[in-house]
């Protein structure tokens, strides 16, 4: 079976490139030849580049970054050219052929249903596929629990028709319930259907110092470095800081030129790791990594991450967090269970003749 990813592209987002890697990896395990389409939103593109009083910020971010910035880019694209199997190009005119060349089409995961981010592009609603039967959503997100009422009615079209549908997160679900009236699964995102073992074949950057906090915030926040300073106290441990933003921070390391498999190494070999990303979060509990959050909603990405796993306490607004530790032992076999339930409905959903909603955990979990 052939099989066509549509997520994001062209970004300098670790998470991003790494899920996307992660879903291409695990279909083809199941025996499917998985491409990822060469599609273009220019919504994020423009956000990538930034327009008006944000590009002069930008263009001074790229003259104290430069060279910085130019590593960063081309270590992500070395990272794609090694790992990442690129198929069609689609465009408006293309459509009607590169439905041709795919067997089914897989939408997700990131936040590509977040219309804020796409700019209400209906490519990642697979509406250039005419055939429902070739629809499949893996984890995309919403990034938030409302949707635009002017678009409810277009999107639920697109969505009723869907072979089957999962999201990443339960506010998602209830979305979709919303929205056209069937039902979703909730799945781990695409970097959580790799185990530990799994992601340690990729790793072969080790950093040094051999013991550090690592830090990774999309931004700068005073509460977190505060946090994080208290922690640096308490451990003796020195501060590495992977920062996409020109703000510099007094007292650490900072890092801007990492390349996606330095920032699987950057976490795997961390003692403690403080991070406001899913992703960050993610790979900290595959990693089995003592870590803290910092978390603005608790409906949001990381709070359902972090209820999922029973891991609500690592909250750097917490008092008491900084004596505790993650009991692995308990929080382990929870993402395993869910890597499985999650395996399964991919499995199923992509290879059963007949799919027309999302079957429940019970339904797609091995028999005792």
């Amino acid at each position: 079976m052939k099989i066509g990813i549509l997520t994001f592209i062209n970004t300098l987002n670790f998470g991003a490139s790494l899920q996307t890697y992660a879903l291409q990896k695990t279909l083809e395990r199941m025996g499917a030849q998985a491409e990822i389409i060469r599609y273009v939103n220019r919504a994020v593109e423009d956000r990538e580049k930034k327009t008006g009083k944000k590009n002069l910020k930008k263009l001074f971010s790229l003259v104290r970054m430069g060279r910085a910035l130019r590593r960063k880019e081309a270590a992500f694209r070395r990272f794609e050219a090694e790992h990442i199997r690129f198929g069609a190009v689609l465009t408006p005119e293309s459509a009607k052929q590169t439905e041709g060349e795919y067997d089914l089409f897989v939408t997700g995961s990131d936040q590509v249903w977040n219309q804020r981010i796409t700019g209400n592009d209906n490519t990642f609603f697979l509406d250039f596929v005419t055939d429902g039967s070739k629809r499949l959503s893996y984890a995309p997100s919403f990034g938030n629990d409302v949707f635009p009422e002017e678009r409810k009615k277009e999107v639920g079209a697109f969505l009723a028709e869907f072979r089957a549908l999962s999201v990443r997160e339960k506010a998602g679900a209830r979305l979709i319930r919303e929205l056209c009236g069937r039902s979703a699964q909730t799945v781990v995102d695409p970097t959580l259907l790799l185990s530990k073992s799994d992601w340690e074949k990729e790793l072969s950057f080790r950093p040094k110092p051999e013991h550090y906090i690592l830090v990774y915030f999309p931004h700068n926040k005073k509460k977190v470095f505060d946090f994080v300073d208290k922690l640096r106290a308490e451990t003796g441990l020195p501060v590495i800081y992977l920062s996409i933003s020109p703000k510099p921070q007094r007292g650490v390391t900072t890092i801007y030129d990492a390349s996606p498999e330095e920032f699987l190494g950057w976490i795997y070999h961390a003692d403690y790791v403080v991070t406001g990303s899913f992703h960050g979060t993610a790979f900290s509990l595959n990693f089995e990594k003592q870590f803290f959050y910092e978390s603005n909603s608790n409906e949001n990405r990381i709070g359902n991450l972090v209820r999922l796993t029973g891991t609500q306490e690592r909250s750097i607004d917490n008092r008491g967090v900084l004596s505790q530790r993650i009991d692995y032992s308990r929080v382990t076999p929870i993402l395993e269970r869910e890597r499985e339930s999650s395996l399964n409905w991919l499995r199923e959903s992509i290879f059963s003749e007949n799919v027309s909603e999302a079957p429940t955990v019970s339904e797609v979990m091995p028999k005792p």
